[in-house]
């Protein structure tokens, strides 16, 4: 008995010395359900026992047919566990086909077996997910070396690709952060990004930008002066007063209008809203207006020639403050604008901070697609497509055969495909072969070939 324990004992030990764990068994896979569900992506997820080692493969396998034979993909597991940590992993699909059932199935292997989870289901809709939104706020905690950026996103219930503040001296940026950690994706969330090694005195462009497979959506342009001020003042106020006049009857000399140049919104890819605060002092209006412009120096003279005015409303009177702002349009799209409010009154000239905001991207096109080439095959039974976009760029490809019947195609399945798609093994039967490409608005037309084999 002696003897058993201690050739036990000597070999427990020699595992460790090796480094394989003398207690590890097979991993336990849980399927879970799917969520974020949209027309062409979804999120699986699961759980992971690793069964007290490292896993060698975590992945979901996917298909529209049930038996997880036909036409399936598979994709790497995120938030993998190891050890003995057990813990829910999940997987992001994309390039799925809209109102289409998919079967799914969660697989992890270590160096003592496999496990597969039990097969389960949805079906994606026909809406596409809509694109995120966020808004860039003013920096705050800002030192002459160190700030901490701010911004709020809501990724609108679609998959988070990333999340992350670029910064630099220009609104070219050059250097970025990850944001904090998303607590969900069905709610606006404030997110923060610390950063540091900044030149003393030196202004700092920054903007928020969150990424889903809905889109990616910038928060806009802020800046910030790299001082010891503790706030993220947007830029230095500069209000300058010409004039003196004079008041008649008993109010003695006028006082100059006070101002404040405010956040536009409404921000798209071709107009914004501008916004101030403004008090007359009592003075008589002379003008109100918001210059705006791609230079913060020309604003609206003829120093630049992309400046404009745009007159505010309501025209603000008395001596208390009014909101005033102004709509303007036919800006260029993903294109940083500078603006301010510019008073006159009978006691003066005064003008606002210097603000700005970036315009939206254009909107995207969804791209069309041409069948190239296609060579079929009947004594091998194979057919090769070859194909290509046009109008704009696309970023993937969905190719679907199916069995003509009656003059018409059967049921459709599109799967994820490159130029060029060949298909193997065919039966002699009448086919057609369907192919449309996508990008970030959406899947384009599809072209089709029909063939015999």
């Amino acid at each position: 008995m002696r003897r058993i324990s201690l050739l036990i004992g000597t070999a427990v030990a020699l595992l460790l010395l090796l480094g394989v764990p003398a207690f590890a068994s097979a991993p336990i896979a849980t399927t879970g359900g799917a969520s974020n569900v949209w027309s062409d992506t979804a999120v699986l997820n699961g759980g992971a026992d690793p069964g007290g080692e490292s896993l060698t493969t975590c992945e979901f396998t996917y298909s529209p047919d049930p038996t997880l034979m036909l036409d399936a993909q598979s994709a790497p597991c995120q938030g993998e566990p190891s050890g003995d940590t057990s813990s829910g992993v999940y997987a992001v699909l994309g390039g799925l086909s809209p109102v289409t059932k998919y079967y799914y199935a969660l697989t992890i292997s270590n160096g003592s077996g496999s496990s597969t989870g039990s097969t389960e289901s949805f079906t994606t809709s026909a809406t596409p997910p809509p694109a995120p939104s966020a808004t860039t706020n003013a920096a705050t905690s800002v030192t002459s070396s160190s700030a901490t950026l701010n911004g709020t996103v809501d990724a609108n219930g679609v998959a988070v690709e990333s999340c992350e503040f670029e910064y630099g001296p220009t609104t070219s940026y050059g250097q970025d952060a990850p944001c904090s950690a998303l607590n969900s994706t069905s709610a606006s969330e404030s997110v923060t990004a610390d950063v540091t090694g900044l030149d003393a005195n030196d202004t700092y462009h920054f903007q928020v930008v969150l990424t889903t497979e809905g889109g990616s959506t910038d928060g806009g342009d802020q800046q910030f002066t790299a001082t010891n001020t503790g706030t993220g003042t947007t830029t230095t106020t500069t209000t300058t007063t010409t004039g003196t006049g004079t008041g008649t009857g008993t109010g003695g000399t006028q006082t100059p209008p006070a101002v404040t140049t405010k956040a536009a919104t409404g921000v798209t890819s071709s107009k914004a809203t501008l916004h101030a605060t403004v008090n007359t002092e009592g003075g008589t209006l002379v003008l109100c207006e918001f210059e705006i412009g791609r230079s913060p120096f020309g604003y609206g003279t003829t120093t630049t020639p992309y400046g404009q005015t745009a007159r505010c409303a309501p025209e603000p009177s008395g001596s208390s403050n009014v909101s005033v702002s102004a709509t303007v349009s036919k800006l260029l799209a993903s294109t940083t604008y500078y603006f301010r409010i510019l008073v006159q009154t009978s006691g003066g000239t005064s003008v606002g901070s210097t603000l700005s905001f970036k315009t939206k991207k254009a909107a995207a096109k969804k791209p069309g697609v041409k069948i190239t080439r296609s060579k079929i095959n009947k004594k091998r039974r194979t057919a090769k497509f070859s194909f290509k976009a046009t109008g704009v760029k696309a970023t993937k490809y969905q190719c679907a055969l199916a069995v003509v019947k009656k003059g018409k195609a059967g049921k459709l399945h599109y799967t994820k495909c490159r130029s060029p798609k060949t298909y193997k093994k065919l039966k002699k039967k009448t086919y057609e072969f369907f192919v449309r490409a996508g990008n970030s608005a959406g899947w384009g037309p599809a072209k089709t070939h029909k063939f015999k084999i």
